[in-house]
């Protein structure tokens, strides 16, 4: 048989618990149940205001942890109350800590060997005493470096530095690898100081630092994952001196006023003012000055650009 076990503190007097729970209320579960949300009681706490007057979501406490909430100094006197709609599941060597407990309309699964701890005290680690939690894990023993849950200034936010009482609760950073100022990746709870780390996620690739928002960097080369996008605006632009794919020309022939006469030459590279530039990192041909040739010496005079001189594109 599946006991339930309400833990009380030997102080407390059986009329003043305010555990109403009755037998249509109160499921004993042989099986595991179904793995649902935790329920993280805590998070709803206040600086002001611990008690929870109507839980209304469904949520399991994991086998092998801790929930509740807390207050008070001594004794814990945070009053939770199961509202309609309200189910919670209690795991294997799970725990629900509360001051008191009531239920109004919900349900509570208790699995074997899970327990309903009536006035104990929870504590959380704070190693510098400041007031911000290293983590929101629960425990329901005092010990070196924790403190009461109860005295916590914030029940949602982790201290960024739990070794400096200076140093209190962090905010949202990202990592910057190449130092440029701008960061990527996964969010983290840091220090506004801490060396390495930034408030915005705004970088496109944090392994250059010549690659971030408003670069003006113009490079021949990638950045160091294939894309020449160094500012950042999801393109990849030509920048500086345009080089361009060469249209080809077999036989030049032009007049020569000093010659007075038709003059050919061999094959002359030209490119055509509508040929696209080359990719961006490839070698091509820059636009030089006019060249006005006559193919047969008809004094028809073609306009072309000439490729004067080779180079790689850049790109930004």
């Amino acid at each position: 048989m599946v006991v339930l076990k309400l833990l009380l503190r030997p102080d407390h007097d059986m009329k003043k618990l305010l555990i109403k729970i009755s037998i249509f209320t109160i499921l004993y579960l042989f099986l595991a149940t179904p793995t649902q949300a935790a329920c993280n009681f805590h998070s709803n706490m206040t600086s002001t205001i611990k008690d929870i007057s109507s839980w209304t979501t469904t949520c399991t406490i994991a086998t092998d942890t801790i929930e509740g909430i807390d207050e008070g100094t001594s004794a814990n006197t945070a009053s939770l109350t199961i509202g309609s709609g309200g189910a919670i599941t209690i795991n294997a060597n799970a725990q629900l800590i509360a001051g008191s407990l009531s239920i109004n309309g919900g349900t509570i699964a208790i699995q074997d060997t899970g327990t309903i701890k009536i006035g104990d005290p929870i504590y959380v680690t704070d190693s510098d005493s400041d007031g911000w939690a290293a983590n929101f894990t629960l425990y329901n023993t005092a010990a070196t470096g924790r403190r009461r849950l109860a005295l916590m200034n914030d029940y949602t936010t982790t201290d960024c530095n739990d070794s400096d009482n200076t140093s209190t609760a962090g905010s949202i950073m990202y990592a910057d690898n190449d130092g440029d100022g701008y960061g990527a990746g996964a969010a983290s709870y840091q220090c506004a100081n801490t060396a390495g780390y930034v408030s915005n996620n705004s970088d496109c690739y944090d392994n250059n630092a010549n690659a971030k928002p408003g670069s003006t960097t113009c490079s021949t080369t990638h950045r160091g994952d294939g894309s020449y996008d160094y500012d950042c605006s999801s393109e990849q632009t030509a920048c500086g001196t345009g080089y361009y794919y060469p249209e080809w020309y077999p036989q030049i022939c032009s007049w020569s006023s000093y010659l007075g006469r038709c003059n050919c030459s061999s094959a002359i590279r030209y490119v055509s003012p509508t040929s696209p530039t080359v990719a961006c990192g490839t070698t091509g041909y820059s636009r030089g000055t006019y060249y006005a040739y006559d193919s047969n010496c008809n004094n028809n005079n073609l306009a072309r650009y000439r490729a004067s001189t080779l180079g790689t594109q850049s790109c930004q």
